[in-house]
């Protein structure tokens, strides 16, 4: 039986009988960087207080209003316009920056977002005026948006594929605890110690968020690819551990020696 050689074997190793040594696998590409799982839940909570910060500003101002109203002499239909303005905040805010953004390292925009949801937090309970406090609503509503989306990709990416879409998911988590415990608790604050006690709240919520991305969040470039946490089939590449795409490369190349060495 003849057995036509294949280019990838050598002539001399199997003239002489004598067993190739074999051949590296060519590894998958290797990701940006590695990150540890428990870095991946730090940095992950972090971006959910964020969105934590975020609903309770947004719903906490409608049991608030009538405390603005009576804080500002004026009626609570003018008052209301601090939701619409928050809103139309939120619509212009989220295409808008990611427009202008787009080729932003991710990790810095992020704080650049938190720190306009504390300006405008800030500038909403040190108004003098009720067109000042507006002014920073509409300020606080435009990072609304894009850090939501921007901080569920960073989570995606943080973590294995399988788990990208349980990150995306911890990240939205705030946004309803928010509901269940932030909104009822600045609604207390503001009927207990006045209005501006509760967006005192939220400005320091907002805080919190940019010293923990500050400190917990590891840096990506835009278009960044998964950075996979160690244990997972890249990083055994990048380390240099077996990964099934290389056991399987190593049998194919031990099927080929055979068929060299069956000739007669």
């Amino acid at each position: 039986m003849t057995v036509t050689r294949t280019s990838e074997v050598p002539a001399t190793g199997a003239a002489h009988g004598t067993a190739l040594p074999p051949a590296e696998p060519t590894p998958p590409p290797t990701p940006a960087a590695l990150v540890p799982r428990r870095t991946a839940r730090l940095a992950i909570f972090s971006l959910a207080i964020g969105a934590f910060g975020i609903g309770t500003a947004e719903f906490a101002t409608m049991g608030l209003l009538p405390y603005i109203a009576a804080g500002f002499d004026s009626s609570i239909t003018e008052a209301s316009h601090a939701v619409s303005l928050y809103a139309i905040g939120v619509v212009v805010g989220a295409p808008l920056i990611a427009a202008l953004t787009a080729r932003m390292e991710r990790k810095r925009l992020l704080l650049v977002l938190a720190l306009i949801f504390v300006v405008g937090s800030i500038g909403s309970t040190l108004a003098p005026s009720l067109p000042v406090m507006l002014a920073s609503r509409f300020l606080t509503g435009l990072p609304h948006g894009a850090f939501l989306g921007i901080g569920a990709v960073v989570a995606s990416t943080l973590v294995s594929p399988h788990r990208r879409a349980t990150a995306m998911a911890r990240v939205m988590l705030g946004l309803t605890v928010s509901n269940i415990i932030g909104v009822p608790a600045a609604a207390a604050l503001g009927a207990q110690f006045g209005w501006r006690t509760a967006y005192g709240l939220v400005a320091l919520i907002g805080v919190v968020t940019l010293v923990a991305v500050l400190g917990l969040v590891p840096p990506q470039r835009p278009g960044a690819g998964p950075l996979h946490p160690p244990g997972t089939g890249h990083a055994q590449a990048a380390t240099g551990h077996r990964h099934p795409g290389g056991r399987l490369d190593r049998i194919r190349r031990h099927v080929r020696r055979l068929h060299v060495h069956l000739r007669p």
